[in-house]
């Protein structure tokens, strides 16, 4: 390894979110967001993030995962493939480099042919262990003006952790020849013993060659393969990632489609032969320029959730007969990051289906019919580039066995099988249900994933209206101070003024009513905002329901309508993000122009991580029966942010009542701590605070205060 780098989870969630089931007491929830700005710049931090073209094997208790030299934010850990490890591919720990930049053997190259070659990194490396060896074959550029230099070697080692030894030369692409040599995939044979690598990216497709199952190099020099997929457009069909997998006597082939940073797509084929030919769904051949199905990953956008792109270059890892999908994705609002998702695959008549959530490591007891009956998200893989996302429809699965309550359309479940009869039977899904961690609701569900007789692929998710409303009621019926994290200034209605129209801006804060804001609940996950200096009630809204980037943020009717519903989204460091029902989630407040000044107006805008578009919430106290006349309750919470795992609640200052009650919720809205009794001058809290928001609520006869903690 190149360097060795201890990791310090500093992101943010909550641990200590029990279900009613025993079994599924001690789960811990993923400690992870969808954005990453705040520590882009620091490698100790990236964990998931920063993850491009990954490649995964096991050695011991560790899984390793390398990846492309890429990443969002610049960092100064150098070039030679990125490695992180996990002990249970949830949480991950970036340990540096495997080598010490591009290896000799392709930098040698390159010269030969590129006297101006500078190192531009690793890309898309592949790891296999081969006996008691490890092999990490790795692709590299000549350069980046698009001129198909490249060259795929090998290196050796007896650890995935390294060191590696550099074997030299696999494959090489010179300019303008009909192959690209990046993004090598290794199969070994489970009947022939025989080694098999396929490449590609563009051009004319992808290529099998046979390697040395002795040493893992090239078993006929210059060889350069045959010809197992390509894609309609020819040398500019977009096609690259391949990836093998192996099982019940089928060799699979994934490959990757589309711009790596929107529509980026999974297909995948099955063959008998390691060398092909190799068939989609419908029978047609990979090599045949077509496009081919089934498509198992696709962008998506589940809802109360900004959606993910790029959800393509997979890797496949067969954990003694559980395998599993790795792949970078995109949050929508910000396309420059890059994430690992994780997902389970089940299969289907001999297909790789792959489940909506990303793996958690919840624990999968036994799923009965009676927990299914309610509304799902349901969501077709369709290929459809008018969209950015595909997004899902809501469906019911009612007792009686019918779905939406159309005695022509039924379900059934058998062990963990779920059939949905469409029509009277003209059409049938076939669906593996299993249970999951909610990554946009941040909560356990239940899912389901399979295909269509046509062989789409589909995915569900179970909702319940609980889990929607708790992502609103955390902030609901408060009234809050909304900091400008870039600026320090406050949301303001200018002027104070309460006409219809009039602009809202950041001010210093001076306690104004105009600077403070009741959330009310919204319904389905969003919430609407109305000072409190407004004697007719009115909310904010974006102006005429726009959806584009500019448009104004305004005091609008007393009426709440889509323009006036905004979502939080916890993003970092106690800071939100604030999404408009209006643009689809898809835009955030911002402060025009990164202004720091008084008087600067706020828009809408594509969410990019800007400090200018992070707001952070401070509750103002209030009495549940009036907003302006009570008195602040003077109690103290103690530290806050806490690095200690717990708060002290002092209330020495009050005047002792009949009966106290302190209630702790986690930002999913679950409670992780309660206390109701006589009075305490001071609470010291018991549950352990993991790295997190929680919500402190104190309740008495006279009063009731809430009050938000940071645990770092």
């Amino acid at each position: 390894m190149k360097k060795n780098f201890p990791v310090l989870l500093t992101l943010i969630f909550i641990a200590n979110y029990t279900l009613s089931d025993n079994l599924l007491d001690d789960f811990t929830p993923p400690p992870y967001f969808d954005t990453y700005h705040e520590f882009a710049t620091d490698p100790e931090n990236w964990s998931i993030f920063n993850v491009h073209d990954p490649t995964v094997t096991k050695d011991g208790e560790w899984y390793y995962m390398f990846n492309t030299d890429v990443a969002f934010g610049g960092h100064n850990i150098g070039t030679g493939a990125m490695v992180r490890r996990s002990r249970d591919l949830v949480e991950w720990e970036f340990i540096g480099t495997a080598f010490n930049g591009v290896p000799q053997s392709a930098k040698d190259f390159f010269l030969q042919h590129n006297p101006n070659y500078d190192d531009s990194g690793i890309w898309a490396p592949f790891v296999i262990k081969a006996g008691d060896e490890f092999r990490l074959y790795y692709s590299a550029p000549g350069g980046l003006d698009g001129q198909n230099l490249a060259y795929i070697g090998y290196a050796t080692s007896q650890s995935a952790g390294g060191p590696w030894e550099d074997q030299g030369h696999i494959v090489h692409s010179l300019p303008n020849d009909p192959i690209n040599a990046i993004d090598p995939s290794v199969i070994i044979d489970p009947e022939t013993g025989k080694h098999w690598m396929v490449y590609g990216s563009y051009q004319t497709g992808m290529f099998v060659l046979e390697l040395n199952p002795e040493t893992g190099g090239i078993l006929n020099q210059g060889d350069k393969g045959v010809k197992v997929a390509a894609r309609a457009g020819g040398r500019h069909g977009s096609i690259e990632g391949p990836e093998f997998s192996y099982r019940n006597g089928w060799f699979y082939l994934f490959v990757s489609y589309d711009w790596l940073e929107d529509f980026y797509n999974v297909r995948v084929g099955r063959s008998r032969n390691p060398e092909g030919p190799y068939y989609d769904i419908n029978g047609r051949d990979m090599a045949a320029y077509t496009d081919d199905y089934p498509m198992i990953l696709a962008p998506y956008r589940f809802n109360h959730h900004m959606g993910w792109q790029g959800t393509g270059h997979n890797a496949i890892y067969n954990d003694n007969g559980d395998y599993y999908i790795f792949h970078q994705a995109r949050p929508s609002t910000s396309i420059f990051c890059m994430v690992l998702h994780v997902r389970k695959i089940h299969w289907v008549n001999d297909w790789p289906v792959v489940e909506p959530q990303r793996y958690a490591n919840v624990l999968q007891t036994p799923i009965s019919k009676n927990e299914l009956i309610g509304q799902w998200e349901h969501l077709l893989l369709i290929y459809d580039k008018s969209n950015p996302h595909q997004r899902p429809s809501i469906i019911e699965l009612l007792e009686n066995g019918t779905i939406d309550n159309n005695a022509t359309n039924r379900w059934s479940l058998d062990g963990n099988e779920l059939t949905m009869s469409w029509g009277n039977g003209q059409h049938i899904d076939q669906l593996i249900v299993s249970r999951a961690w909610d990554w946009e609701l941040r909560r356990l569900t239940i899912t389901y994933t399979g295909m269509n007789e046509g062989g789409l692929n589909i995915w569900g998710k179970h909702i319940t209206q609980d889990a929607v409303d708790a992502v609103s009621n955390v902030f609901t019926d408060s009234v809050y101070v909304i900091r400008n994290h870039n600026s320090n200034k406050v949301l303001e209605v200018f002027n104070g003024n309460d006409a219809f129209g009039t602009n809202i801006i950041q001010n210093t804060y001076t306690g104004a009513n105009s600077q403070k804001w009741m959330v009310e609940n919204a319904g389905s996950g969003y919430v609407a905002l109305r000072p409190i200096s407004s004697s007719q009630g009115r909310y904010l809204e974006v102006a005429n329901n726009n959806a584009n980037n500019g448009a104004n943020i305004r005091l609008g009717t007393n009426v709440i309508d889509n323009s006036k519903r905004v979502k939080f989204n916890y993003q970092e460091n106690g800071y939100f993000s604030i999404t408009t029902a209006s643009s689809n989630d898809l835009r955030s407040f911002d402060v025009s122009n990164f202004s720091t000044q008084d008087g600067a107006n706020v828009v809408q805008w594509e969410y990019l991580g800007g400090n200018n578009q992070l707001w952070r919430l401070e509750r103002i106290p209030q009495s549940p029966t009036s907003l302006m006349k009570t008195p602040e309750p003077k109690i103290s919470i103690y530290p806050n942010p806490t690095t200690q795992k717990s708060v002290t609640i002092d209330l020495n200052s009050m005047n002792p009542e009949s009966n106290l009650k302190i209630s702790i919720y986690n930002i999913s809205g679950s409670m992780v701590e309660q206390y109701q009794g006589e009075w305490l001058n001071q609470y010291q809290t018991k549950a352990r605070f993991e790295n997190g928001i929680y919500i402190i609520r104190i309740e008495t006869p006279s009063f009731t205060y809430t009050e938000r903690v940071i645990s770092r």
